[in-house]
């Protein structure tokens, strides 16, 4: 069935999430339904046992609601066009951001946000993940990555540094307390959101490949 409206399309996908941190939409997932995450939940130290999507607006009852439409979501045969009618129809910004909540849950999965990628060129998109084990397979199998898509590989524990040689084809993410050393900031870029008033403003590096590791702040 081709999607020929707004409402077809969220009814297919959940729809967008609205991260008010960010410029543009995102997609929210339950931080429950995470692979890794829910294991490094339960593991001191962990960035997932400090994680932001088990608090605040997350756990309100019409968030919890819509991130759980969305999971159930992605098994639609007609997923895939749903995200693409609703990413090109959206004129609020070039950028988008998956899973400000939640992680990749498999591989059929990945290979339909490539598709989503792939049919939108004119979006560039960031997803981070804690599925290591899954893009180490992605690398495995050549399956090629769209230009307009950067994978960030997210540092599992509190102030690990970024080691670049374990990142192969992708990008990195890790956070830090206190200040950032500057023999870290060598390698990863901190970001400044809390400068301004926690939101991106008119930066960019999450979604810029040149920066190969980005650094966040704990919180």
């Amino acid at each position: 069935m081709l999607i020929t409206d707004r409402a077809m399309a969220i009814k297919v996908t959940g729809g967008l999430s609205e991260p008010s941190k960010m410029p543009g939409f995102g997609y929210s997932l339950p931080a429950s339904s995470c692979k890794t995450g829910s294991k490094l939940r339960n593991v001191e130290g962990s960035v997932c046992s400090r994680c932001y999507a088990w608090k605040g607006c997350y756990v309100f009852p019409s968030t919890k609601a819509a991130m759980k439409r969305r999971l159930k979501a992605i098994r639609c045969s007609q997923w895939v066009d749903g995200m693409v009618y609703l990413l090109l129809s959206q004129k609020t910004s070039n950028y988008f951001r998956w899973h400000d909540s939640g992680d990749l849950q498999g591989m059929g999965h990945f290979k339909k946000i490539l598709e989503v990628c792939k049919r939108t060129p004119n979006i560039i998109h960031w997803l981070p993940t804690h599925e290591h084990k899954l893009m180490r397979q992605v690398e495995k199998q050549g399956i090629e990555i769209p230009k307009n898509l950067v994978i960030r590989l997210s540092s599992c524990m509190i102030d690990a540094p970024v080691r670049l040689t374990s990142l192969g084809g992708f990008c990195a993410s890790s956070t830090f307390t206190g200040v950032m050393s500057e023999k870290r900031k060598q390698v990863e870029r901190p970001c400044n959101a809390a400068l301004r008033k926690n939101t991106c403003g008119n930066c960019r590096i999450c979604w810029d490949k040149k920066v190969k590791a980005v650094s966040y702040k704990m919180h």
